[in-house]
């Protein structure tokens, strides 16, 4: 019981009294750099941390000083940690400084996001936190403190309310971002305004997106008019999964009637530059990751809302983006590999596999390959971006293979023919293929884009990242950090840097043991060779039938068994040498 963690806190074991006495006494520490206590904002912190992911004590938390008043903590903590430069800029004064200032944040954004809960956050047509957070920076001279709320749902670890983040996304959508009517700058940072985080009153909701994707499903494709698809006894759709039409109206909670792909224009209408754009890539990369779900309704949503981004972000300048905003587009290509796959090899994205994805019917072929080339060319300088373009291939490409491995295999699970087996490895080469020469697209894209600029990088990053995500090194999200309902693709929280990719060497290990999973899961190899329950290895699960590499030993172990046992196993003379061969993609 959450409940049964709080320990004292200002005296009182009260979970309301605690967090009227944790805020009261936090608000004077920053201001006078200890409370009445005596207490410094750090000792006060790890009060509040014991209890900041707990629903009822973030509510007392907020309710304890007022929504502006909670939101101006932030301000205080720039002013407690931070000095003015002489132009006008808050500068920290110190690495420990700094890390003071973050951690406010971090605590302030798992108390903001306790507080948005259902449990203890009512929200309606009238009411609820959103409203009140929504008065707040809409107010004439208190618009920079909608920097505060970018500041702290940004925070990676926290996952705010459905409900909460829709409603505040709802009502900020037709606010005015331009940064001039913030008024003079120079002066807002005196105070109101939360250095280095977006002032745009979107940016928020949207980083909350990223992490609750049942937030960025409901905002980005309303379901109040287009059901969910259904199912019927025989498990097929009664709805094609292209039946959802973004141009069916609805209405909004302040009032307005509006339709999806309305909502979408409102949104791309707006100012979207360094500071805020992150925000909007991230909630797109995150959508991103269900295309493909074997849930058609989230499949066709995410394919139609991204095939919106797509032609946004084909034509926008993000050379002076930031990493994290390159990194978020990089998840966003690696989550578009069918038609990446389908560029490279010079077919249609719908029709290489009998894995179906949904296709992006409102934009043509041609239109999909240049808005492509331009995202991966915008993202060119950025290895970890690169990377997770190829590691977002390879999850496409390994779903792909197990679908193409059981196409024709017999539906009963009975021991297929050495006919099917034929088959079906011959399906494998072609799919592993295809995506190997998927990645390269990425990379001779990349590489092409660098050459025009005087940026230089090593080859073949996304095929890298291919070669590592395909066989499972990528961690799983923190269930209690990431709502990932529906998320099939390359989750934004799952791509590894580029770093992680080259300190492992996994090169055509990877392949090969990916190859070696999917072949054993579908019976298509002599499962005799592999380690079992007596005679274990770490890279091999034999109840799941799993690999999974991700350090050195794992690798060497699998590579020893490879070397001794991958002639014998029953792999195809193809699949056994699928990672030596070069592929070159058709074109670029």
């Amino acid at each position: 019981d959450a409940l049964n963690l709080l320990t004292l806190l200002g005296g009182t074991t009260d979970i309301t009294d605690a967090a009227n006495a944790g805020a009261a006494e936090l608000q004077k520490a920053l201001e006078n750099g200890t409370s009445s206590q005596g207490r410094t904002p750090e000792e006060i912190l790890d009060q509040i941390d014991k209890h900041r992911d707990i629903p009822t004590y973030g509510a007392a938390f907020i309710d304890a000083l007022g929504t502006e008043e909670f939101l101006t903590l932030t301000i205080d903590a720039q002013t407690a940690y931070k000095n003015i430069n002489q132009y006008g800029h808050w500068v920290t004064r110190s690495e420990e400084d700094d890390a003071s200032f973050e951690r406010v944040i971090t605590t302030l954004g798992h108390v903001f996001a306790a507080a948005s809960q259902p449990e203890v956050n009512n929200e309606s047509m009238t009411s609820g936190l959103s409203r009140e957070v929504g008065d707040v920076i809409t107010t004439d001279g208190k618009q920079g403190l909608a920097s505060a709320v970018t500041a702290l749902m940004s925070v990676s670890d926290t996952t705010y309310g459905t409900d909460f983040v829709v409603n505040l996304a709802s009502d900020m959508e037709t606010t005015d971002n331009t940064p001039m009517n913030l008024g003079n700058l120079s002066a807002a940072r005196t105070g109101e305004y939360l250095e280095g985080y977006a002032a745009d009153a979107m940016a928020g909701p949207l980083f909350a997106m990223s992490r609750n994707l049942e937030a960025a499903d409901k905002y980005f494709t309303p379901t109040l008019v287009n059901p969910p698809i259904v199912i019927d006894e025989d498990g097929n759709a009664t709805n094609p999964i292209t039946d959802y039409d973004p141009n069916i109206s609805f209405t909004t909670r302040d009032g307005r009637t509006i339709t999806a792909q309305e909502r979408t224009d409102l949104l791309f209408s707006r100012t979207w530059v360094r500071d805020n754009e992150e925000a909007l890539t991230a909630a797109y990369a995150a959508v991103s990751s269900q295309r493909g779900s074997t849930d058609g309704a989230l499949d066709g949503r995410a394919t139609w809302a991204c095939g919106q981004a797509l032609e946004y972000f084909g034509s926008h300048e993000f050379s002076k983006s930031s990493e994290r905003t390159k990194v978020n587009l990089g998840v966003f290509t690696g989550n578009h590999a069918a038609e990446i796959t389908g560029m490279a090899i010079l077919e249609d994205a719908d029709r290489q596999y009998g894995y179906v994805t949904a296709n992006d019917y409102a934009h043509d072929a041609e239109s999909k390959r240049r808005a492509l080339k331009h995202v991966v060319a915008s993202f060119a300088d950025s290895d970890d971006a690169v990377s997770a373009a190829g590691q977002g291939i390879a999850n496409y490409t390994e779903r792909a293979a197990h679908a193409e491995a059981a196409e024709d295999l017999p539906a009963d699970g009975s021991t297929p023919t050495p006919e099917q087996v034929t088959l079906a490895q011959t399906r494998m080469t072609g799919t592993y293929t295809n995506g190997r020469t998927a990645a390269a697209w990425v990379d001779a894209v990349a590489d092409q884009a660098n050459e025009r600029s005087s940026t230089r990088r090593d080859k073949e990053r996304a095929q890298a990242g291919a070669a590592f995500a395909i066989v499972g090194a990528i961690p799983e999200p923190a269930a209690a950090a990431v709502s990932a309902v529906g998320s099939t693709g390359l989750s934004l929280w799952e791509a590894v840097s580029n770093d992680t990719v080259t300190a492992l060497q996994i090169d055509a290990t990877g392949y090969n043991a990916s190859i070696t999973e999917v072949a054993v899961q579908h019976g298509l190899v002599d499962e005799s060779y592999f380690p079992s329950a007596d005679n274990p290895q770490s890279w091999y699960d034999p109840e799941t039938k799993t690999i999974t590499i991700t350090d050195d030993t794992q690798k060497e172990q699998f590579q020893q068994w490879w070397a001794t046992n991958g002639d014998d196993i029953g792999l195809s003379g193809d699949l056994m040498n699928l990672s030596l061969r070069a592929v070159t993609p058709q074109e670029t």
